[in-house]
């Protein structure tokens, strides 16, 4: 069976990101029904929000700012079958086995703040030592050069016998 060619589609839909692009072209060109007709697409053209919804209604994952994670079913009401009026956005951060919920109009708590400068930190100390790392393997690359240089060197000059001199010892009385 031939792979069939993916298509780039846009992802970032205001001020979010949609990771699925399947659901994402679901959206926008629709599904096939069992009689080969194309259902409910939005087309291009269509409002950034009725995007979200629709793409919340197939349950996708959803990130907003600082590419934290939206809670599902904030753009879709799964109980009334519509859009909510007024979207309420919550982002979750995980640590761990706690789940931290924190709605966009709101602070992020110390602890998420806390949280988050230090994996920015660990990813600056991961940039470092990665930096270190290949450093020691071109200095490694180097020092395995230079030891075949010398290897090739030796063999190319034989070393020559220096003629051994003979010493006269007299002898005294």
């Amino acid at each position: 069976m031939a792979k069939s060619k993916v298509k780039k589609v846009k992802t970032d839909w205001g001020n979010f990101t949609l990771h699925s692009a399947d659901k994402v072209t679901r959206v926008i060109e629709g599904t096939m029904n069992s009689k080969g007709e194309i259902l409910d697409g939005l087309g291009l053209d269509a409002k950034d929000n009725d995007i979200l919804v629709q793409y919340d209604k197939l349950n996708g994952l959803i990130r907003g700012k600082e590419n934290a994670k939206i809670k599902s079913g904030c753009f879709w009401d799964s109980r009334k079958k519509e859009p909510f009026k007024k979207p309420e956005v919550i982002f979750i951060f995980r640590f761990g086995n706690k789940l931290i919920e924190v709605p966009a109009d709101k602070e992020l708590p110390l602890e998420v703040r806390a949280w988050q400068q230090a994996e920015k930190g660990s990813a600056k100390e991961s940039e470092k030592i990665a930096e270190k790392d290949s450093v020691i393997e071109d200095l490694k690359k180097q020092v395995a050069e230079l030891a075949r240089l010398v290897k090739a060197s030796q063999k190319e000059e034989p070393k020559k016998e220096e003629p051994k001199k003979e010493v006269e010892v007299k002898k005294t009385k």
